[in-house]
């Protein structure tokens, strides 16, 4: 199935069951083909949320919601492929960004066909090192046909990718082309097979796969079609972002440092000091849902 959207429900039963029969009946149709694609995930036996929030000693729904999501999630640049997909047929240009990802600035003027955070350069690298094995899989284990030959292709060359965490798009013919492999890639036999045997853990986890089928995809359709690279708007290699790199623009993209305990609380700080001017009130609510006092 494509073009779907997930529901993750459970919380309770009833309140899913009347949730989707509300959905269904908004939906104009003339036929059961009319609505829409979707999955529901009925998770009861999720530890009670309000119980929770009102006694933090009691167990959290908030680990048992993530495995679902990890669960569901095997391609999660799936729904940004798709969003991307909608915002170009009705938007054209656009501009995306991750929402780990900003600007603390106006952002710049974009006008070029295809903008990205940066490109991520084989040599040298987390990038190289891991997904370099990974398009060699494919390569190795595919004909070279579509849709893998946009990998057989890549291959000879220096594998390179484009980092999303902002992207600006002004090209439908690429995007057409990007959005065509896409799809085709994501419900191929070659990801069914890896999905279900067990393999080596790295070439099992579809996070890296992810960066595949999204980063590589994208920089290699573009040079195909348009024979150079993707505009950047930094200069850096592989997934460090080192603090010495110039950044007028004030961009953000917290990314790999999601465990970075220190560099999230500058994150954290920046965004109370912001919201705070808004709603302090919701801040404080976010504080005491998560039991944690103001830094």
């Amino acid at each position: 199935m494509e073009h779907f959207f997930s529901i993750l429900g459970g919380m309770g039963t009833m309140a899913t069951e009347s949730f989707v029969h509300l959905l269904n009946e908004r939906v104009v149709t003339h036929k059961d083909q009319d609505y829409l694609n979707y999955v529901l995930f009925n998770h009861a036996t999720v530890p009670d949320r309000t119980a929770y929030i009102l006694d933090a000693t009691n167990d959290s729904p908030l680990p048992y919601l993530l495995d679902d999501i990890e669960k569901h999630n095997r391609f999660w640049a799936s729904g940004k492929i798709y969003g991307y997909t909608k915002a170009i047929k009705e938007f054209e240009p656009f501009v995306h960004f991750d929402n780990d990802a900003g600007f603390h600035v106006k952002p710049p003027e974009f006008t070029d066909e295809l903008t990205v955070q940066h490109i991520h350069n084989e040599y040298g690298s987390t990038f190289g090192n891991i997904f370099g094995g990974l398009v060699n899989r494919i390569v190795k284990e595919t004909p070279n046909e579509f849709p893998y030959d946009i990998y057989h292709e890549a291959v000879k060359d220096d594998l390179r990718g484009c980092n999303c965490g902002v992207i600006f798009f002004n090209d439908s013919d690429v995007w057409s082309e990007f959005s065509r492999y896409t799809w085709a890639l994501q419900n191929s036999e070659f990801f069914d097979k890896i999905a279900s045997e067990a393999i080596a853990p790295m070439y099992k986890h579809f996070n890296y796969w992810n960066v595949v089928i999204e980063e590589i995809l994208l920089y290699s359709i573009f040079k195909r079609l348009k024979k150079k690279e993707p505009n950047k708007l930094f200069d850096i290699n592989g997934f460090d972002f080192p603090k010495e790199t110039p950044n007028p623009l004030k961009y953000f993209h917290i990314w790999g440092s999601k465990r970075d305990r220190e560099f999230l609380k500058i994150r954290e700080k920046i965004a109370v000091d912001y919201l705070d001017r808004y709603d302090k009130a919701l801040v404080d609510r976010i504080y005491t849902f998560f039991n944690r006092k103001r830094t």
